[in-house]
């Protein structure tokens, strides 16, 4: 008896060691997107596809909560103007970073400055664009971060993004600036 009761509570101890942790936000605090987001049927995938339904940098957010997983973390949101709810997908060995790390450079409390670039590149950064001349960190405001997998750190002058499952853009910097929008 001893013995089965023994098996039985590491059974259940095993089956809740590979459950994912959910933490829900309780609070009705506004933030603003710091980057652009692509999302198909309100999921934006770990590789950051460039592909689907585009929310603006500085679009305000309700962050409703964060699911620290095995293989797949997400946070959730909500967009205050349009009420569309986001699921964003996040594998560390895709993004090159931790779910609380994802969170802080995706999301603020201030929106981002995008006037400082010029007209014709705060109007890409709005449409989620890469054009020729923008700064690296317009970039990141257009369009998100690229993968770390592909991408690992952003001090290189290629950046790799995924447009979709197959074809990738491949960005070439010259000075600190988009030279090239290669498919």
């Amino acid at each position: 008896m001893k013995k089965q009761y023994l098996i039985g509570s590491l059974v259940v101890v095993l089956a809740f060691a590979g459950c994912a942790h959910r933490q829900d936000i309780q609070s009705d605090k506004v933030f603003y997107t710091q980057v652009g987001l692509y999302h198909h049927h309100g999921k934006v995938a770990p590789s950051n596809a460039l592909a689907g339904s585009f929310v603006p940098v500085n679009t305000q957010v309700k962050l409703l909560s964060t699911v620290d997983g095995n293989k797949v973390d997400e946070i959730n949101l909500q967009v205050v103007k349009t009420g569309t709810s986001i699921t964003i997908q996040l594998r560390q060995d895709v993004t090159g970073v931790t779910l609380d790390e994802a969170r802080k450079r995706m999301f603020g409390e201030q929106p981002v400055n995008t006037a400082q670039f010029g007209q014709s590149v705060e109007e890409a950064i709005q449409t989620g664009r890469i054009i020729k001349g923008m700064p690296k960190q317009a970039v990141l405001m257009a369009v998100g971060y690229p993968p770390g997998h592909r991408t690992p750190t952003l001090v290189g002058d290629e950046w790799s993004y995924w447009f979709n499952r197959y074809d990738r853009k491949l960005i070439r910097f010259v000075g600190g600036k988009v030279e090239q929008v290669k498919d």
